[in-house]
């Protein structure tokens, strides 16, 4: 795998962390009870919608260019992200065991990517 693919890769996972913070933001914003026409026209839903847009196009990029058994622990490189995501953006608390996890799935993805 050439390194503009496995960059855009990171991207597919890093766009994945974003809209899934973004809709976090959004879900706060409905449990707060603002009013509906408030929580849809957030800026929160509107990053989640221009995450996930960028996202299938990229992602659609990355398919062309590899298989995807080989594009796919990109995608799973983006839900291992979201956690760290909602510690750093939402003050979230993540534990140790986490950490170790993280690790953990970085090593598989290093694997994968370079099998």
């Amino acid at each position: 795998m050439d390194i503009t693919t496995i960059a855009a890769g990171i991207s597919v996972a890093i766009l994945i962390a974003l809209g899934q913070i973004a809709l976090k933001g959004v879900a706060n914003l409905q449990a707060s009870g603002l009013p509906t026409i408030r929580v849809v026209l957030s800026w929160q839903l509107a990053l989640a919608f221009l995450a996930y847009g960028l996202n299938i196009v990229l992602w659609l990029w990355v398919l062309s260019h590899t298989s995807l058994s080989a594009a796919y622990p990109f995608a799973l490189l983006g839900s291992a992200l979201v956690p760290i995501g909602a510690a750093v953006f939402l003050r979230e608390h993540l534990s140790a065991k986490f950490a170790i996890g993280f690790a953990l799935v970085l090593l598989g993805v290093g694997f994968a990517i370079n099998g």
